[in-house]
């Protein structure tokens, strides 16, 4: 859970919520993991905070045990490949597969939008990658590329971002297989 998510289905102030939150975590009722608007939540007892946003429920209607995931989260494969977040636990041949498919952008400081955009599409088509992993594959300052690249792509829906919040630190993204006509 976000302070995000908590104030799209709460009525009370975000302030309130953020005071609600931190007490909720003094007090030992609640973890959390990120910082300022990633910062989300999740039950303690969890052994990890991944299982909290893919919980097992029983589900009644069938009697058996499924993973239910809130609508925002829906489009996210529940095997979400977090070592994809980090350079340094990407396995070799990946890491050296990838490289070769960014060479066309690292190797230059000034490529054309359109050659940055499907590079990027190329580079996670049928996985999810961190931002950080693509800005170092492709050269380039990671706050840039969320900021004047990822995101916009996000907004046109040619990529799809794994979580809802932007600011998270864990933030991946795939290729949602759908490219804008720009000659209609």
């Amino acid at each position: 859970m976000s302070h995000a998510r908590l104030s799209e289905i709460c009525t009370d102030h975000p302030a309130d919520l953020s005071k609600i939150l931190a007490n909720l975590v003094h007090n030992s009722l609640l973890a959390s993991d990120g910082n300022g608007r990633g910062m989300f939540y999740f039950l303690p007892w969890k052994k990890q905070h991944e299982e909290a946003l893919f919980d097992v429920r029983t589900d009644t209607s069938v009697g058996e045990k499924s993973k239910q995931m809130p609508p925002e989260l829906s489009s996210i494969p529940q095997e979400l490949p977090l070592q994809y977040l980090d350079w340094n636990e990407l396995p070799e041949s990946l890491q050296l597969e990838l490289t070769y498919l960014a060479s066309s952008v690292s190797s230059s400081p000034r490529v054309p939008p359109e050659l940055l955009q499907e590079t990027i599409l190329t580079l996670c088509k049928g996985r999810y990658l961190g931002w950080r992993v693509l800005a170092r594959l492709l050269g380039r300052n990671a706050d840039d590329l969320l900021k004047r690249t990822l995101n916009p792509m996000v907004v046109s829906r040619i990529l799809a971002a794994a979580f809802s919040s932007t600011n998270d630190p864990r933030q991946a993204y795939i290729a949602t297989g759908t490219t804008e006509n720009k000659h209609s």
